[in-house]
């Protein structure tokens, strides 16, 4: 039986409303994992209503993590403050079970929105407590763990992590999530030779594998499954490995695609920087070359870009004068490229700081998981 099915068998037998209630807080985080917003959004509204004239802590608690996470799965919106709160209850109220659970949303938060000591702080909080979990959530605690040595280009340790995580998931039945854990490994990969590329670090063994038929079999999965979360950012995903392969007019083309059907704030990504990735695709492909005044135009909202789309979107720019010659000082990208790298190394180290300690780990979540 799978997880949501799992869930909805409890509810279905449950004589006491708070217990029953308290797991369809539980079926409202898992169909919003798997992108069933809608009914995520009337659980939602069920719960509201039955905490205006019943003050139960656990349900209270379960409440505010599920108002975080539907708009995390729909928008990609960080509503990490409303976890935060549920922290600060379920340590004063010492309810370890339900605290242990919200550190490890907090830590996939903190992770998808760089806030790397928060990460750090509750991947240790949920591993202090780890045999409190359930087993769908200690597997995603291991997710992020390989999540954040994926990103880092750790390949060997964030597949040992991957593993467990895939390991814990199948004793979970949790559908949404194995398909998370492969989405993730691939999408992590990805991320990180985009990186590198834009730093002038290129890693021939990343380049050379087939992408796009790992990434075919994770969307096999995800159709398998039933799951309507991450389609948007398997179809970025896909132009993705097609700029690494070199196909970049077939990448350009598949970036115009989503840019018209709308939906690039659910891939955390800016339409100002697909616009110029469309362009650095075109130029790369040979059938486009901009002019020096989109030269300029482009740079002054590049500037204005967050780190992280600044830096691959300065790369684009020099590349792009490069390759169509177009007579433009690209001094100032490099420069600019040269300081954004050494904020990343920066980050970098935050984040391995961040989740070496935790590295030793390994073995004992590994036997627990056979004990």
């Amino acid at each position: 039986m799978n997880s949501l099915a799992s869930i909805e068998s409890l509810i279905a037998s449950e004589t006491d409303p708070d217990v029953r209630t308290e797991n369809l807080c539980r079926l409202g985080v898992a169909l919003a994992q798997v992108g069933r917003i809608d009914e995520a959004s009337r659980i939602l509204e069920q719960l509201r209503a039955y905490l205006s004239s019943r003050y139960i802590l656990r349900i209270v608690i379960r409440t505010m993590i599920l108002e975080a996470l539907i708009p995390y799965y729909q928008d990609f919106a960080n509503l990490s403050d409303r976890l935060r709160r549920a922290h600060v209850l379920a340590v004063a109220a010492d309810v370890n079970d339900l605290r242990a659970e919200v550190s490890v949303w907090l830590a996939h938060l903190n992770f998808n929105f760089d806030d790397f000591d928060g990460f750090g702080q509750n991947i240790r909080d949920a591993l202090d407590r780890f045999s409190l979990l359930d087993y769908s959530h200690r597997a995603r605690l291991v997710l992020a763990i390989a999540d954040a040595l994926q990103y880092l280009g750790d390949r060997k340790s964030a597949m040992e992590w991957y593993g467990v995580a895939r390991s814990i998931s199948r004793r979970a039945h949790d559908h949404g999530l194995m398909v998370a854990i492969e989405f993730n490994r691939v999408a992590m990969g990805l991320s990180h030779i985009r990186t590198w590329r834009a730093l002038g670090r290129n890693d021939k063994e990343d380049v050379e594998r087939n992408w796009l038929l790992e990434l075919g079999s994770v969307r096999g999965l995800h159709h398998g499954f039933g799951a309507q979360a991450l389609l948007e950012v398997l179809d970025l995903c896909d132009a993705h490995a097609m700029e690494v392969r070199e196909s970049y007019l077939e990448a350009a083309q598949a970036l115009t695609r989503m840019r018209e059907a709308g939906g690039l704030h659910r891939c955390g990504v800016s339409e100002r920087l697909i616009d110029l990735e469309i362009m650095w695709c075109r130029a790369k492909s040979g059938s486009a070359c901009p002019s020096i005044d989109w030269i300029e135009q482009e740079c002054d909202l590049v500037m204005d870009m967050k780190r992280n789309e600044k830096l691959v979107g300065m790369r684009f720019l020099s590349d792009i004068v490069a390759i169509c010659g177009v007579p433009f000082d690209r001094a100032q990208f490099n420069s600019e490229i040269l300081s954004l790298a050494k904020e990343l190394d920066i980050e970098y180290n935050s984040l391995r700081a961040a989740v070496t300690p935790v590295l030793d780990q390994i073995a004992l979540i590994r036997g627990d998981q056979h004990s």
